[in-house]
């Protein structure tokens, strides 16, 4: 009898994020889209962002929405966020983002 099995291996390439919450007085904000996107909707309105991002002191969020609405409609798509995450990262407004790697083994005996 053939038995066969696959073997999923997920490596993280580069930094891990901040673990600390904005609570703790993290430095950075995260980018991981999502943790803005309350509702899922595929867009961060201005009052997703400005809740999500309570509590940060380091850069005002007013500021950084304002930054990040590239097209100044009001909401931050996730292709805008992705555009100015790499200069949020060097300003040192987001943290480093991992990115997940998975790679899939057959084994058969």
């Amino acid at each position: 009898m053939k038995v066969a099995a696959i073997l999923i291996v997920c490596l993280f390439h580069g930094s891990v994020i901040l673990s600390k919450s904005l609570k703790e007085k993290d430095e950075r904000l995260s980018c991981n889209i999502r943790r803005y996107d309350l509702d899922s909707d595929g867009k961060i309105q201005r009052e997703e962002f400005l809740k999500a991002t309570l509590g940060y002191k380091k850069h005002d969020p007013e500021k950084l929405f304002e930054r990040l609405d590239m097209d100044k409609d009001g909401e931050i798509e996730y292709a805008e966020f992705r555009k100015s995450a790499p200069g949020l990262q060097r300003d040192g407004v987001l943290g480093p983002c991992k990115r997940k790697w998975c790679i899939g083994i057959c084994l058969w005996k």
